[in-house]
């Protein structure tokens, strides 16, 4: 919600805390990237996409990544 409401800084910070308090859950990072990518921080977005296909490759969010990534 808050990407779609511009607060993209305040995403990449709430979904940072995210994944401290719940490294394996896949949207975590999913959004994460999402916002970095909307923030301009490309290399950051696509650590984050790849993170997640490293570390929970089975999950519908790894899928979504790869795609990202170009995968």
């Amino acid at each position: 919600a808050m990407l779609r409401l511009g607060q993209t800084n305040d995403a990449i910070s709430m979904l940072r805390r995210c994944r401290k308090t719940s490294p394996r859950f896949s949207p975590c990072l999913y959004f994460l990237g999402r916002a970095l990518d909307k923030a301009g921080q490309r290399e950051a977005a696509r650590k984050a996409y790849k993170t997640l296909v490293d570390e929970n490759p089975e999950s519908s969010y790894a899928l979504k990544a790869r795609t990202k990534l170009g995968l």
